[in-house]
C-alpha cells in the first residue's frame, strides 16, 4: 500500500537588529522562507519504507549547491519492521520525545532536523521502552604538524537516547528520558572531547473531562 506525501510551506519574516548583524545594512531584514517536500511511504504487512526529499531555502536564492543558504536533499529515508505497537527503524528519520523541548525535528526551521539513526521501540501493555542511537558526524582525519608530522583519526560524534514510559491511567502518564552526546576531536578542534548528558521527567494526561496537563522537569 503506497501513501504519497507532499508539503509546500512559505513563511514571511521581518528581523530588526538581528543577533548576527554583519553590517549596518543587515539591521533590518525581510525575507520569505520556502520549503517543498515530496515523498512516498510503502507498507507491506509488517514492513514499511519511507522516502522523502525536500528543498528548503529563502525564496529567491540561487540554485542548490551555489548558495550556502539553500538546502536540497533527502530529509527522510528509512526502513521499518513493526509488530503491534513495537518497531525497529533504520535510516535517516525524524526523532521526537515528549513535547520536543530537548529533542525533536525542529519543524519551525525550513530545513528542519533529521537523524541518521537506528531506533527501536518496544511496547508491552502500558509500558514502553524506546532506544535510539545516531551518528552526528563521521570520523575525520586530524593532522598534527609535529614535529614529526603525523595523522590520526577521530572517532566521530554520536548521540543516544533512552526513554521509559508508563501510561498508568488516562490522567497519568510518566516518561523518563536520558540523552547522551559525545563529540570527539576533529580538524577544527583537535583537542575536543565533549560529553553531554541530560535527563527529564515528564508527567502528562490525555483529555479528561475536557482538560489535560503536562509537567516536565
Amino acid at each position: 500500500l503506497f501513501h504519497p506525501r507532499l508539503q509546500v510551506r512559505m513563511r514571511a519574516e521581518e528581523r530588526v537588529n538581528p543577533y548576527a548583524s554583519a553590517a549596518p545594512l543587515d539591521d533590518e531584514l525581510h525575507f520569505v522562507t520556502a520549503r517543498f517536500r515530496a515523498g512516498i511511504s510503502a507498507d507491506y504487512r509488517d514492513l514499511r519504507v519511507v522516502l522523502e526529499v525536500q528543498d528548503a531555502r529563502n525564496f529567491g536564492t540561487a540554485a542548490p549547491g551555489t548558495d550556502p543558504g539553500s538546502s536540497f536533499g533527502v530529509h527522510q529515508a528509512y526502513g521499518e519492521v513493526r509488530h503491534g505497537g513495537s518497531y525497529l527503524r533504520l535510516g535517516r528519520q525524524e526523532i521526537a520525545y515528549g513535547d520536543e523541548r530537548l529533542v525533536g525535528p525542529l519543524d519551525w526551521a525550513s530545513a528542519a532536523r533529521a537523524f541518521d539513526a537506528v531506533r527501536g521501540h518496544y511496547q508491552h501493555g502500558i509500558v514502553g521502552l524506546d532506544l535510539s542511537a545516531a551518528l552526528v558526524a563521521q570520523q575525520s582525519a586530524i593532522v598534527d604538524p609535529g614535529p614529526p608530522p603525523s595523522t590520526r583519526r577521530s572517532g566521530g560524534d554520536y548521540f543516544g537516547a533512552a526513554q521509559l514510559s508508563v501510561a498508568a491511567f488516562p490522567a497519568l502518564s510518566i516518561e523518563l528520558l536520558y540523552l547522551y552526546r559525545r563529540d570527539r576531536p576533529d580538524a577544527a578542534s583537535p583537542t575536543r572531547d565533549r560529553r553531554i548528558s541530560a535527563g527529564s521527567l515528564r508527567v502528562s494526561s490525555t483529555q479528561v473531562h475536557g482538560f489535560r496537563y503536562v509537567a516536565e522537569a
